[in-house]
């Protein structure tokens, strides 16, 4: 199997939980993986595997700008090895077609540009409700539940995702 580097950006823990249960799956399908944060990873860290799966946030109904300078700032380097990348989303799924296809457009030009094998959205968690004004905004129903992860989806993407590394 291969080498395989899962790095992500989290503001609140989400992405982080969800690189570790990528990272995870991908250990028990025989590949041996390094996880670690955008921010502590170094140029010998690409070099130094043969793939790349890179994860962060929406932000603004767009892939986290840390993880979009990484794609732009490292583009030739992740574009010589298999690749794939992930976000979560609180409102994707749950929202107003306009804002799940700004979402869906963010990721898939991402992983475009590094010709990556797949990309995924997975659904996230806030920590409190958001106000009226959001929610209509957004079209998220008032009884949204505040946990929308999916756990079963994470680990069934990776375990397809192992197939192509």
């Amino acid at each position: 199997m291969s080498t395989v580097l899962v790095v992500y950006y989290t503001k609140t823990g989400t992405t982080g939980e969800t690189a570790r249960m990528i990272g995870e799956t991908l250990t028990s399908g025989g590949h041996s993986v390094t996880i670690k944060e955008i921010a502590d990873l170094e140029t010998a860290d690409i070099e130094n595997t043969q793939a790349v799966i890179i994860g962060a946030p929406i932000n603004g109904m767009r892939w986290h700008d840390t993880a979009s300078a990484l794609v732009e700032n490292r583009q030739a380097q992740l574009s010589s090895k298999k690749t794939a990348v992930f976000a979560l989303s609180y409102m994707h799924g749950a929202c107003r077609p306009f804002w799940k296809n700004l979402i869906e457009k963010s990721v898939e030009m991402q992983a475009s540009t590094i010709g990556a094998l797949d990309n995924a959205i997975f659904t996230g968690r806030v920590d409190g409700v958001l106000p009226v004004p959001v929610r209509l905004m957004f079209g998220l129903k008032k009884n949204t539940p505040l946990d929308r992860t999916d756990s079963a989806r994470v680990r069934a993407w990776a375990e397809q995702l192992s197939q192509k590394l």
